[in-house]
C-alpha cells in the first residue's frame, strides 16, 4: 500500500511539474492536495500494519527530512485536514480586495487562505518521493527474496493477506 501511495505522490507532482498550472487553476489545487495525501498516508495510521517505521528515512539528506516533515505538516493542517489556525476562512464582501492580486470581488462570499508551494519546491517533493519509494520497494523486494525462492514462479498474481 505504502508503494501505491508513494508511486501515486510521484505522479501528481509529474502532473504539477508538466503542467505548470498557476494557483489559480483548480488543477493547481488538486495536484497539491494529491501529492501530500497520497504521500503523507503511508506514515500515518495504516489498518493493520501501522505506519512506515522511520528507518525509510535513514539516508535522507537533512533538507529532505526537513522537507518530509513539512510535507507531513502540510498534510495534517492543510491538505488532509482543516486547522483554522493554519488555514483561516475569511468572508470577502462585495467590491473588497482579493489579497494583494489587485482585483475586487464581484460578489460576497466566504474564501480560505491556501499555502501554495513553487515549482522548485515541487521537484524537491518528487525527489522525495521517489527516494523513499525506492528504500519501500527496496525492503519490500527483500522480504519477498526472503519469503519465496529465487526460481519461484506463479502464473498469476499472489494477493498479500494479512490473517
Amino acid at each position: 500500500m505504502a508503494l501505491s501511495d508513494i508511486h501515486s505522490a510521484t505522479e501528481a507532482c509529474d502532473l504539477m511539474l508538466a503542467e505548470r498550472p498557476s494557483m489559480g487553476d483548480p488543477h493547481y489545487w488538486a495536484y497539491h492536495n494529491a501529492a501530500i495525501n497520497s504521500y503523507g498516508r503511508p506514515f500515518t495510521t495504516m489498518k493493520p500494519v501501522g505506519k512506515l517505521p522511520s528507518s525509510v528515512l535513514r539516508g535522507l539528506s537533512t533538507r529532505q527530512k526537513d522537507l518530509h516533515h513539512e510535507v507531513l505538516e502540510h498534510r495534517n493542517t492543510m491538505a488532509a485536514h482543516s486547522d483554522l489556525t493554519a488555514k483561516p476562512v475569511y468572508y470577502l464582501p462585495k467590491g473588497a480586495m482579493i489579497g494583494e492580486t489587485g482585483m475586487r470581488a464581484d460578489g460576497g462570499g466566504f474564501v480560505t487562505s491556501n499555502q501554495g508551494w513553487a515549482f522548485g519546491m515541487w521537484e524537491e517533493v518528487k525527489d522525495l518521493t521517489m527516494q523513499v519509494g525506492a528504500v519501500v520497494q527496496a525492503e519490500a523486494l527483500r522480504l519477498v527474496d526472503l519469503v519465496y525462492p529465487p526460481d519461484f514462479y506463479a502464473p498469476t498474481m499472489i494477493e498479500i493477506r494479512l490473517d
